[in-house]
């Protein structure tokens, strides 16, 4: 029946539905679909796991920002190809970075997917990571993860009761 409202709990499972749906077909996108599936499991645990341990932390960490003044080829590449793909969004920095006027860019993840991560879509706060971490978001991710989470005095337990959707990690 139209004429009734859809329940918040219908459009919960819907979003995350269309999230799952998209980062799968993120895999068959080009050459790079499955690093940009690793990144995007990566980076959504890590918000994830903030969201979900967010006592004495600042709310709704869910953006980074890159700290390397210049970008190795790789990290360039792999950033250029998730916000061509819709994986990351890219938008200014709130800060100059050199007398051209030129902004500094932060970034997230498009928000079609932050319901199935379960966290917030909406701009909030940043984090840091370098070049270096988030490629390794995608070859190494398990130590990293570790080492991004413990800045944060946030742990990266691997039997913390996280949502179904999170199991996927587990096959990378």
């Amino acid at each position: 029946d139209m004429s009734q409202p859809v329940s918040s709990e219908n459009q919960t499972r819907a979003a995350q539905s269309i999230g799952k749906k998209n980062l799968g077909e993120l895999e068959g996108l080009s050459v790079s679909g499955a690093q940009l599936k690793k990144l995007l499991l990566s980076l959504g645990r890590i918000f994830q796991v903030m969201a979900f341990d967010a006592s004495k932390h600042a709310p709704e960490v869910n953006q980074f920002h890159l700290s390397d003044p210049n970008l190795t080829e790789e990290v360039e590449g792999l950033l250029k190809i998730a916000v061509m793909h819709l994986a990351l969004i890219r938008f200014p920095g709130n800060k100059l970075t050199d007398e051209e006027d030129t902004r500094e860019h932060d970034f997230m993840i498009h928000p079609i997917f932050t319901a199935f991560f379960e966290f917030s879509y909406r701009r909030k706060r940043k984090m840091t990571i370098n070049g270096a971490q988030l490629i390794g978001l995608v070859k190494e991710p398990r130590r990293t993860l570790r080492e991004i989470l413990s800045r944060t005095d946030r742990s990266f337990d691997e039997d913390i009761q996280l949502p179904e959707q999170m199991k996927l990690f587990e096959n990378y």
